[in-house]
């Protein structure tokens, strides 16, 4: 069963830029390679945003079931360590639901 997970961005660095993770960042670059793997073997069914505000957003990321989110999950905690700003220049980076679909 595919599974569904909310992310909410903020930050004034969404005025100047669409992509969540910052690639200018070691940490970031990996984190990019990570989520190109999972679409490149279509893991991701699909990536969908909303525009709360120019500086908020919600993402809507599909994975094609729980096992595949999990293990995204556990590869990008190995990069960022829990820690987002080592991925990302946004303020804010939080996941709100996750969830069977």
């Amino acid at each position: 069963m595919a599974y569904k997970m909310v992310v909410q961005i903020k930050g004034n660095a969404l005025n100047e830029r669409t992509t969540v993770l910052d690639e200018n960042k070691a940490e970031g670059a990996q984190a990019i390679q990570v989520v190109e793997k999972y679409e490149q073997n279509n893991w991701i069914l699909s990536y969908d945003r909303e525009d709360i505000s120019s500086t908020h957003k919600l993402d809507t990321i599909v994975f094609v079931d729980k096992d595949k989110r999990e293990e995204s999950r556990t590869e990008m905690n190995a990069i960022h360590g829990g820690d987002t700003t080592k991925i990302s220049s946004l303020d804010t980076v939080e996941i709100l639901e996750e969830g069977e679909v």
